[in-house]
C-alpha cells in the first residue's frame, strides 16, 4: 500500500511549521504517511497537480481558501464561501474536493482564552478569506462587529476611512497578512492611539510572534494574542478529520 500524502497549498509558505508538525506527529504515532509543503504560484492547473501528487487531503492557506472552495463539489459550511482544509478523493479519471472549514472554531475556542467582553464590539480588520471565519465565529456567537477593508479606487485597493468607534473596541483581530514576511515593517493603518487598555488585539498572522499590529496595540496595554494557538488548533482538527491519529 503506497504510503499516505498530505500537504498544504498557499503562497508563500516559507513561515509555515505545518511541515514540522505533522512529521512530528507521524513520527511519533507511526502513522504511515508524509506531509508537502505546496508553494504553488497560481491554481491554474489544480486538478492537473491532485492527479500528480494524489494527497488525501490538503491544508489551504492564503491566497487560495475562496478559491479552492469554489472548487469543491461538497462544501461543510457553503455560507462561509472559503476553506482551510480539503478531503479529496479519487475516482478513476475524476477527483472530487471536500471543502471544510475548522477556522472559525479554532479561531474561537483560542479566543476564548482570553476572556473577550462580549457587551464591547469587535473590528474585523480585513475582508479576505481568512476574515469570512472569523466573522462567521463571532456572528454564531452574537457578538457585535464590523469589518473594516480595502475598497476599490482608481483601479487600487485603497483603505477605507478608520473606523470612528476605534475607543469603544473591546476586540480587534488582524486578518490580513501584513505584518508577515515580506511585510513585516507593515500594519493596517488603524488608530491606535485610540484604543483603551485591556481591549484583546488578536492577529492571525503568527510569525513573527509579534507583528507590528500587536505592538502598536500593546503600547496602548490592550491584551495581545497571536494565530499560533489557533493554528495548533487547527492541526489536531485536521489530524482528527483525515484520521491520522
Amino acid at each position: 500500500m503506497p504510503m499516505r500524502r498530505f500537504g498544504i497549498i498557499g503562497n508563500p509558505l516559507a513561515q509555515s511549521p505545518s511541515k514540522e508538525v505533522f512529521d512530528a506527529h507521524f513520527s511519533k504515532t507511526g502513522v504511515d504517511a508524509e506531509f508537502h509543503i505546496y508553494e504553488l504560484e497560481n491554481l491554474n492547473d489544480f486538478r492537473a497537480f491532485l492527479f500528480r501528487e494524489r494527497p488525501e487531503g490538503l491544508l489551504v492557506t492564503i491566497p487560495y481558501k475562496e478559491e479552492v472552495f469554489a472548487m469543491a463539489a461538497e462544501k461543510d459550511h457553503p455560507d462561509l464561501l472559503a476553506t482551510n482544509m480539503i478531503s479529496i478523493r479519487y475516482e478513476n479519471d475524476d477527483v472530487f474536493i471536500r471543502a471544510h472549514n475548522t477556522d472559525f472554531t479554532a479561531f474561537f475556542e483560542d479566543l476564548e482564552t482570553l476572556s473577550p467582553d462580549m457587551s464591547k464590539p469587535a473590528l474585523i480588520i480585513g475582508d479576505g478569506g481568512a476574515a469570512k471565519a472569523v466573522v462567521y465565529a463571532l456572528k454564531a456567537k452574537g457578538y457585535s462587529y464590523s469589518v473594516w477593508g480595502r475598497k476599490d479606487e482608481n483601479g487600487k485597493r485603497v483603505w477605507q476611512d478608520c473606523p470612528a468607534h476605534v475607543g469603544e473596541l473591546g476586540l480587534v483581530i488582524n486578518t490580513t497578512p501584513l505584518g508577515m514576511a515580506p511585510l513585516e515593517n507593515e500594519c493596517p493603518p488603524l488608530d491606535y492611539t485610540a484604543l483603551t487598555p485591556g481591549c484583546i488585539a488578536y492577529d492571525l498572522v503568527y510569525k513573527p510572534a509579534e507583528t507590528l499590529f500587536l505592538l502598536k496595540c500593546k503600547a496602548m496595554q490592550c491584551k495581545t494574542a497571536n494565530g499560533r494557538g489557533m493554528l495548533d488548533r487547527v492541526y489536531r482538527m485536521a489530524m482528527d478529520m483525515w484520521k491520522l491519529s
